[in-house]
């Protein structure tokens, strides 16, 4: 999941003008690791273009003591490079992959989401494109769930849904 206009932003705030996390988001992630338990990993793979903005989500995370919903985060210098990061998570798993869904990747970017639509089977990873007023709509990407928020009900429907052992 990415961090910026993602996980930072609910209807109510933005961690911009609050500095931490939308209670919401965090209650969906909460949810999805109850569900789940230690079945699923999740990840925040997050674009960063400077220090100041790494310190910056850093210190928001380390603020939610949330640490415990998380698997881990992943920070890029290059917005494109998640779609390659998540080919390194498949293909360290190996056998283990099976036939079944193996990744989601929730993103407001719709550069990232066309990306990962090119790049992998749909019945292999699937997207989640957080809808942005301001920013194009993703083309080709049917399959692939639409929100305003990742706090929406869609968005978590997507997720509980999501890969099971």
């Amino acid at each position: 999941m990415d961090h910026h206009q993602v996980l930072d932003r609910s209807w109510e705030e933005c961690s911009l003008t609050t500095g931490r996390i939308p209670p919401q988001n965090l209650e969906v992630l909460r949810h999805l690791k109850e569900v789940a338990g230690e079945q699923r990993w999740i990840f925040v793979l997050s674009y960063v273009h400077s220090g100041g903005r790494l310190e910056s989500v850093v210190e928001q995370w380390n603020r939610a003591g949330a640490q415990d919903l998380l698997s881990g985060i992943i920070f890029t210098r290059d917005p494109l490079d998640k779609v390659a990061d998540i080919q390194t998570f498949l293909d360290s798993l190996g056998d283990r992959r099976g036939d079944r869904e193996i990744a989601v990747l929730v993103d407001d970017k719709v550069e990232i989401i066309e990306h990962l639509r090119e790049t992998f089977d749909p019945g292999e990873v699937k997207g989640v494109h957080i809808k942005l007023k301001r920013k194009r709509q993703s083309e080709n990407c049917d399959e692939y769930l639409q929100a305003k928020f990742f706090a929406d009900h869609s968005v978590q429907t997507c997720l509980e849904r999501f890969p099971r052992p």
